[in-house]
């Protein structure tokens, strides 16, 4: 689940991220900082149209796909699990 960076490309939401306060680094120094380090990989909330309330939305939604498909592997462990022990039998 990723949430959008804006990319450094003319077009209307890089205009929109930068109306609302976005700004990329200017020196690598702060490119190295675990804030960017996050922002480059899409994980990043700590952006200036992100308010709690939708931090807190996207962090149910991620718990709830982590819970679903923590579920869907042990269903899928269980069943192989069965056909494995029916197979030796």
């Amino acid at each position: 689940f990723y949430i959008y960076s804006p990319v450094p490309l003319d077009g209307g939401m890089m205009q929109e991220a930068e109306v609302a306060g976005f700004e990329y680094p200017k020196d690598i120094e702060t490119w190295t900082q675990a804030r960017w380090e996050k922002f480059a990989q899409h994980m990043s909330s700590d952006l200036p149209w992100m308010n709690d309330r939708i931090r807190r939305k996207i962090g149910n939604f991620q718990m709830l796909v982590l819970r679903k498909q923590e579920s869907f592997h042990e269903c899928c462990r269980a069943l192989f699990t069965a056909r494995l022990l029916v197979s030796r039998e």
